[in-house]
Formats: C-alpha cells, structure tokens, sequence
C-alpha cells in the first residue's frame, strides 16, 4: 500500500490520521496467530473467565483492567507490525527524512467488564517523553495504534481531537 498525500495533509494539519487496512490479509492473520499467544479472543475470555481473572501481562503499566505487553514479542509476524514497512515509509514521508528511531511499541488487550475504561481526554505523551513536545517535525512522537480486531463505536474506540481544536492549549 503506497502512502497517500492526502493523509499526510491530514496528520499534518489535524494531528492524526486513520488509516484503514494498510497490512494484507496474511500478514492480519499472521499477527493475530501470534497475538493469541499473548492476549485471548473475547470468546475464549468469556468461556474461561475464571481462568484469566489475574491476566495483566508484563508491562509495568499493566493493570487489572488492561493486559499489556511490550515489544518485542514471542513472534515474527507480531514484532514485523511494529516495524511494518508502510507505517516505517509513513513516518519517513512525514518528517521528510529516514532518521527515525522506535522509542517503545506494546500490544493491549482490553476486557468488557474487568476494568473502568473511562477517561478524560489527554495526551499520550507523558509515557515516553519529560515534556509536551514542541511543533514541529525536527523531533517528533509519532503515536500510532493497530487494532487488530473491528472496533465499532459501541466497543469504545480510541477518541482523538483534531489540532485545528487544541493548538491553542
């Protein structure tokens, strides 16, 4: 999948961008194959809920509510997302050079029922960084997340404002 103008315009003038089914289909199933070993599908969760009821992962940041590991992963085609080619060629296209670094990546499972999920909206800046970030694409966090399930707005997707909204803040 070749990066489209059009998105970068978009993260550049909104802060964000969605991009929908940039990895093929193998390479989605290869993932998930890997994934499983870490996280379990909703179904199983349910079916054996006894069993993950202390599922918190190996994250530090892990907490009841949330499973959370960190990169890297028992798993090629898990540890290639992190790395995928088009979210590398994006951030190369956006910041105008090939001189980026990987500062942390994490896969994230959440639970219905296991946790409260609700939050003020904030940035996601502080797990990685001592200060807000400055403008600007000299030095730059990039945040991006993969589902690796549909997430419809009943499921609780991740919420994003655009730029254009709080620049002035």
């Amino acid at each position: 999948m070749e990066v489209a103008q059009q998105d970068i315009d978009h993260w550049h003038r909104h802060g964000y961008v969605i991009v929908e089914r940039f990895m093929a289909p193998d390479e989605i199933a290869a993932a998930r194959e890997n994934l499983i070993r870490y996280l379990p599908s909703w179904e199983e969760y349910t079916a054996r809920a006894p069993l993950f009821a202390d599922l918190r992962g190996s994250s530090l940041r892990s907490s009841p509510g949330w499973v959370r590991y960190e990169f890297p992963y028992s798993g090629d085609a898990l540890n290639q997302v992190a790395v995928h080619p088009f979210l590398v060629a994006f951030v190369e296209r956006l910041v105008g050079h090939g001189n980026i670094a990987l500062s942390h990546g994490a896969i994230v499972g959440k639970y219905a029922g296991k946790g409260d999920y609700d939050q003020e909206l904030h940035p996601d800046y502080s797990n990685n960084t001592l200060a807000f970030p400055r403008d600007g694409i000299e030095t730059i966090d990039i945040p991006m997340i993969v589902y690796h399930t549909d997430v419809t707005i009943d499921l609780g997707p991740t919420y994003v404002v655009s730029q254009e909204l709080t620049r002035h803040l």
